[in-house]
C-alpha cells in the first residue's frame, strides 16, 4: 500500500510529471519515508549534502548562518516542495539549513541511489538528472530576476565571474565588425583539454570521440555571439580566451573562462534568449548545436549521457552561486 501511496505522490510531483508508471515503478524503490519531530535540523549548512527531500507533508524554514552563530530565517517550504538538490547532485557543502516548523515527513533520495540507478537504467537515471536540472534552471531565471532587481538599487558595481568571483570587466560593447571563422583541422593541445574541470570525468578515448562533435569556432575580440548566431545554436565550450556574457535577466556581466560552458541555462530550458555573449578576447570555443547533440545521442548514447550530466551539473553549479549571491543579499537587508 506504500508503495502505491509513493508512486502516486511521485507521478503528481513537479520534478516526475514526466514520467510514465513503469520509470515510476522503478524509482519508487529508490525512496526512503523519514519523518522529522518539531524543532530538528534536516540539514546543517556547510555539512556535505548527501540527499534530495520531497516534503509528504508538513513545514520547515530556511536560515543562513550568520557570524556570532546567528541564524536568520530566509523562508519557509511544505508540503509539494523540495530542498537539498543542490548540495546532492553537486557534491558541494549545504547553502542554508533546514529546521523543522512542525512534525514533517519526507521522502529521502541518496545520491549513491542516483548512482546505482545510473548502472541499472542509464536513461532513467539520466532523465532524473534533467529533471532536476529543469527545475533548477526555472530557480535560476528566477534568483536572476530577483537579483537583478536588488543589484539596480545597489551601490555594488564589480561585475561577477562565472564561477560567482568578482572580476573587472570590459563594457558590453560588441564589435560588428569583428569577425568569426569556422576551423574544420583545429590542432587541440590535448594538455589543456585534459586539465579542464569539465572534462574529468572523460576518458581520453572518451575526449577523443567527443571532439568529433562540435563545431570549432575561433572568434575577434569583440564578435557577438547571439541566439540567432548560425555558430552558437545551443552551448560552448571556451578552449582559449574569454567569453562576456550579458542579458535580460542577469544581474551582471559574467565571464566565461577556458574549460566553462556557455549556454547550459539555454539547452535545458530550450529557450535560446536568455543570454548574449561576446568574445572579451580573441577566443577559440566548441560550439554544441542541437544537432551536435542529437547526433550524439545517436550515435554514442553513454557519451552523450555524461556529457549532458556535464550539462546539468553546470546548472547546478550556476543555481548553487545565484542562491549565495541571494541569500547574501537577504541577510544584509535584515535589521539585527
Amino acid at each position: 500500500m506504500e508503495e502505491v501511496s509513493l508512486k502516486s505522490f511521485l507521478g503528481s510531483f513537479s520534478l516526475f510529471e514526466n514520467f510514465n508508471d513503469n520509470e515510476l515503478d522503478l524509482i519508487s524503490n529508490y525512496f526512503q519515508l523519514e519523518t522529522f519531530p518539531k524543532g530538528v535540523t534536516i540539514l546543517k549548512q556547510g555539512d556535505s549534502g548527501e540527499n534530495i527531500f520531497l516534503i509528504k507533508s508538513g513545514k520547515v524554514n530556511v536560515s543562513l548562518r550568520k557570524p556570532g552563530d546567528v541564524n536568520l530565517t530566509i523562508g519557509e517550504i511544505g508540503e509539494g516542495e523540495f530542498f537539498g538538490e543542490v548540495s546532492m547532485f553537486s557534491g558541494g557543502p549545504i547553502i542554508a539549513s533546514i529546521h523543522t516548523l512542525e512534525d514533517t515527513t519526507c521522502y529521502k533520495f541518496a545520491r549513491n541511489n542516483l548512482d546505482l540507478l545510473r548502472n541499472l537504467d542509464l536513461a532513467l537515471a539520466t532523465k532524473i538528472e534533467h529533471s532536476i536540472a529543469v527545475s533548477s534552471a526555472q530557480k535560476i531565471i528566477h534568483l536572476l530576476k530577483l537579483l537583478r532587481e536588488l543589484y539596480s538599487h545597489s551601490q555594488e558595481t564589480k561585475s561577477v565571474g562565472h564561477r560567482g568571483l568578482p572580476v573587472l570587466v570590459l563594457p558590453f560593447k560588441p564589435n560588428p565588425a569583428a569577425k568569426s571563422q569556422r576551423i574544420s583541422d583545429f590542432k587541440f593541445n590535448f594538455s589543456r583539454l585534459r586539465e579542464m574541470e569539465i572534462l574529468s570525468e572523460f576518458s581520453d578515448d572518451e575526449i577523443q570521440i567527443l571532439l568529433k562533435y562540435p563545431t570549432v569556432i575561433q572568434c575577434e575580440k569583440g564578435y557577438p555571439l547571439t541566439a540567432k548566431d548560425n555558430h552558437l545554436s545551443e552551448c560552448a565550450i571556451v578552449y582559449s580566451g574569454a567569453l562576456q556574457e550579458h542579458g535580460k535577466v542577469l544581474p551582471k556581466l559574467s565571464i566565461v573562462e577556458p574549460g566553462q560552458m556557455y549556454g547550459e541555462l539555454s539547452i535545458i530550458l530550450e529557450d535560446h534568449g536568455i543570454f548574449s555573449a561576446m568574445a572579451r578576447e580573441n577566443s577559440v570555443i566548441l560550439s554544441f548545436s542541437e544537432d551536435d547533440i542529437s547526433k550524439m545521442h545517436a550515435e554514442n548514447f553513454e557519451l552523450w549521457a555524461k556529457f549532458h550530466r556535464v550539462i546539468c551539473l553546470e546548472v547546478i553549479n550556476f543555481l548553487y552561486n545565484a542562491d549565495r549571491q541571494m541569500l547574501r543579499f537577504e541577510a544584509e537587508s535584515k535589521d539585527f
